[in-house]
């Protein structure tokens, strides 16, 4: 699920009812294009001030919990609003760090709480 607020998607969309989403790869690796499209696969849902897209499950997504994050944007030349990724949302040997060292402190804390 990607969360924008209601006044950058205005900004960048205007009153788009439809997005194409395209995830990179090779020298795109980590960005995300959204661009307003009549014919899109993705149909925000709009909130009071938040709007939402649910994407399809992917095979890079990570699979724990992770926290919110402001990635960067830019607006392309087409005006196509285009993400940069946290490392921890495509990279599996990052999210692989992150599993192992929420496991190492889960295992410290579960030592501090016998002693």
């Amino acid at each position: 699920m990607l969360s924008i607020p209601s006044a950058r998607y205005t900004a960048a969309f205007g009153a788009a009812e439809r997005l194409t989403i395209r995830i990179g790869n090779g020298p795109d690796k980590g960005k995300m294009l959204l661009a307003a499209d009549a014919d899109g696969a993705f149909k925000p849902t709009f909130l009071k001030s938040t709007v939402i897209l649910r994407l399809p499950e992917l095979d890079f997504a990570p699979q724990f919990k992770a926290e919110a994050a402001d990635p960067e944007t830019r607006k392309s030349a087409d005006g196509a609003l285009i993400v940069t990724l946290p490392d921890w949302a495509w990279d599996p040997e990052r999210q692989k760090a992150i599993v192992m060292a929420r496991q190492q402190v889960a295992r410290e804390r579960a030592v501090e709480a016998v002693r």
